[in-house]
């Protein structure tokens, strides 16, 4: 099996810096730097990056004020591998051209982000080692809603929903050559793309998230048509961890990630009782599988049949049409029929008067023969 060696870019960058909800609240500068449950959010996740075992270099991203705190926490990691520090710029795009234009030997490279402070060691590893398996030039992690489903039943997440299922991606990302990073502008519009899709519009176009909002594809083909788009070849890694899509983003995320990761700790220093021990994906053996079929059912009734669902696409590809034709012809279209309705309405009125006017009169003289 391959052994490469990735370096790994941690976007630490925060959009509120110390105005951030959740900064304000853990007393520190920058949401990074929040603690969950007894070390900094940052440091968790450079820790699970080298834990990974397959990272030779870590790039830490951050707000160039913030950069001496974050050496700071980071302190001591860096014995064990490099790890350097670069400013952020305004977008992830933006972030990820600067590094290879300050690191020419950057790719092959991850990423991840620092608000994603439940990745460790094996999420890291398992996505590494995905990627050992495909050849294409970018490739995206993502998680079945299943096994997020199944053990947090609870928990808020933005789901992509396809014909083969609902998926949730794992903020972890691969640039395998140079041309994966043209296709990181389409984040510079702020991503996010499972809790807005309407910045699909904007990154890949109208076609796009008519596709995405159908859900007649799989996720396989739409990523593909993607690709397509913006020209760079990418396929998704699928991890079977439950933890892999919960980032940080409000009060609840870290109440939840604060006690999944004292049950993790707590279960490191108990072993499983005989019988049980735990699935890949961190279920443990025993535990029934609540109804994945039924939830399956309820969405297809919510969706409705295939046909439905392909009328309101059709219906919506018209309006779109229509709209865009509008836009182009600077309302022609909607001049031209006005124009025929006030010819029809002029038509209709100069029948009713022709209807109503009084034909004129002729006078007819008549002769009559003369008597004798």
């Amino acid at each position: 099996m391959p052994d490469t060696r990735y370096t790994a870019l941690v976007l630490a960058a925060t959009r509120g810096g110390p105005r951030d909800p959740l900064a304000r609240a853990g007393g520190v500068s920058h949401k990074a730097f929040i603690d969950l449950a007894g070390a900094p959010m940052l440091r968790r996740v450079v820790q699970g990056v080298i834990d990974s075992g397959r990272v030779g270099h870590v790039i830490v991203s951050i707000e160039q004020d913030s950069m001496d705190e974050a050496r700071q926490i980071l302190n001591g990691l860096g014995d064990r591998l490099p790890i350097t520090y670069t400013a952020s710029k305004d977008s992830i795009g933006a972030s990820a051209a600067a590094v290879t234009a300050e690191y020419a030997d950057a790719v092959p490279m991850i990423i991840t982000t620092a608000d994603n402070g439940l990745h460790n060691g094996p999420i890291v590893k398992a996505f590494c080692d995905g990627l050992d398996t495909v050849e294409v030039d970018a490739a995206l992690g993502l998680t079945d809603a299943r096994y997020v489903l199944d053990k947090y039943p609870d928990g808020a997440r933005a789901f992509h929903r396809f014909r083969d299922g609902a998926f949730s991606s794992c903020n972890l990302y691969a640039f395998l050559s140079p041309k994966a990073f043209k296709g990181a502008a389409v984040f510079n519009g702020g991503g996010q793309f499972g809790k807005k899709p309407k910045r699909l519009i904007g990154a890949f176009g109208l076609v796009a998230f008519l596709v995405y909002k159908s859900r007649l594809v799989k996720v396989r083909p739409f990523i593909r048509f993607l690709s397509r788009a913006i020209g760079v070849k990418t396929e998704p890694v699928f991890l079977p961890f439950a933890e892999g899509p919960i980032d940080i983003d409000r009060m609840s995320d870290w109440e939840l990630a604060e006690r999944i990761l004292r049950e993790r700790e707590r279960d490191l220093h108990v072993a499983p009782a005989h019988g049980l021990g735990r699935h890949v994906d961190g279920r443990r053996r025993g535990d029934r599988r609540r109804g994945p079929r039924r939830r399956r059912g309820r969405r297809q009734r919510r969706g409705g049949s295939v046909a439905q669902r392909v009328h309101e696409v059709l219906r919506i590809a018209r309006a779109a049409r229509e709209v865009g034709e509008v836009g182009r012809q600077g309302g022609a279209v909607f001049r031209d029929r006005r124009r025929r309705e006030r010819q029809h309405e002029r038509g209709h009125e100069d029948s009713r008067r022709a209807f109503h006017v009084t034909p004129p009169i002729t006078f007819v003289r008549l002769s009559f023969p003369s008597a004798g």
